[in-house]
């Protein structure tokens, strides 16, 4: 390939970097310019029509997400943290194949609370296009642990703001990119079973039955009328109420995305995370009466003292509830909590 396509974007801010403004094809000689002046993606991406995104609103045109990847020729690292630039340079020569090394925004800037250090851009040109979602991972992944690179450059809807300026470059041989598939030593993704708890006979005796809307929902992805964030974090709570550790939770979601042309991105990984942190209030479905579940629920559910009702607040919970399902102590800690409100911060009595 003598030419590579890319997405040019309007602006930096993120507002203007959802649609695409330009797709051209460029060699590596005007890729270096581009790149320098404009923010810019390697990747192309559909073109949609009154498209539901994620955050639930209606998009037309080349669509940056995950869902709308098209292809891509280029291969692209940020260093933030790691390698020298000198050193990067060095390993990029290594590889025996054509590149592009330019400095980012950051370059011996503090960042995020972290001190000035070389932060560059490595580019690597494929000598093929990809369009399938999970060989450009495969093949991204290839030289990710070689430069210790930052992991959201893999995410399919990445974007990047112009470099400060290009510091090294090379003419070769381009990234070959079946050889790298070819050598890969990677199982095929998980056929999951409807039946089975999505993912195999014996999962039944380690977790908890997943719901079939969690079910279908890894076996099909989201349905066309729905919101993705909205059935992924339902999916990921029922993963975790079940039993399933975060690595196998994650496992599972990222197969779902196969329907959003690419794997779970920075916003997918942040919910998870969030989700996990959550502790579960009962057991796992099918094991509410297993010994194994019932050991780390109490016999008796505590019970509040009787001096914790005496007053005022003891006189309104025993008013409210005949008329309610709520519990005595929820009614209680609501009230005190209404009052603290009312009341404010600057009532006090002091007592000696």
């Amino acid at each position: 390939m003598n030419q590579f396509a890319i997405s040019i974007f309007k602006g930096r801010e993120n507002y203007q970097t959802q649609i695409v403004d330009t797709e051209t094809a460029i060699d590596i000689d005007e890729l270096q310019k581009v790149v320098c002046c404009t923010s810019w993606s390697p990747f192309q991406f559909r073109y949609v029509t009154d498209f539901l995104t994620k955050k639930g609103k209606l998009v037309t045109g080349n669509y940056r997400e995950t869902s709308c990847f098209k292809s891509t020729s280029l291969l692209v690292y940020d260093i933030d943290d790691g390698f020298l630039l000198s050193e990067g340079i060095d390993l990029c020569a290594k590889l025996a194949v054509g590149f592009v090394v330019g400095t980012t925004k950051s370059h011996q800037k503090e960042k995020k609370g972290k001190p000035p250090c070389d932060r560059y851009r490595i580019i690597l040109p494929l000598n093929r296009t990809i369009t399938d979602p999970s060989e450009f991972q495969a093949v991204w992944q290839h030289f990710a642990q070689d430069f210790g690179v930052d992991p959201s450059c893999k995410d399919l809807a990445r974007y990047y703001q112009p470099c400060k300026e290009i510091v090294a470059n090379a003419s070769g041989s381009h990234v070959d990119v079946n050889l790298i598939l070819q050598n890969r030593n990677e199982s095929p993704p998980p056929k999951f079973n409807m039946k089975a708890g999505a993912g195999g006979s014996g999962d039944g005796d380690r977790y908890g039955q997943l719901s079939r809307s969690t079910l279908d929902f890894i076996a099909n992805g989201r349905k066309a009328d729905e919101s993705w964030h909205g059935r992924f974090f339902k999916a990921a709570t029922d993963l975790r109420e079940q039993g399933y550790p975060v690595e196998e939770a994650r496992r599972r979601l990222n197969f779902a995305a196969k329907d959003e042309l690419g794997c779970l991105d920075k916003e997918d990984e942040n919910q998870i995370r969030d989700v996990y942190a959550r502790v579960n209030r009962y057991p796992p479905r099918g094991q509410e009466s297993s010994k194994g579940a019932q050991e780390d629920i109490p016999a008796t559910f505590p019970k509040m003292a009787a001096s914790a009702f005496i007053g005022l607040p003891g006189e309104v919970v025993t008013s409210i509830e005949p008329h309610t399902e709520s519990d005595p102590i929820a009614i209680l800690a609501q009230f005190l909590n209404m009052i603290g409100n009312v009341v404010g911060r600057n009532r006090y009595l002091t007592l000696t």
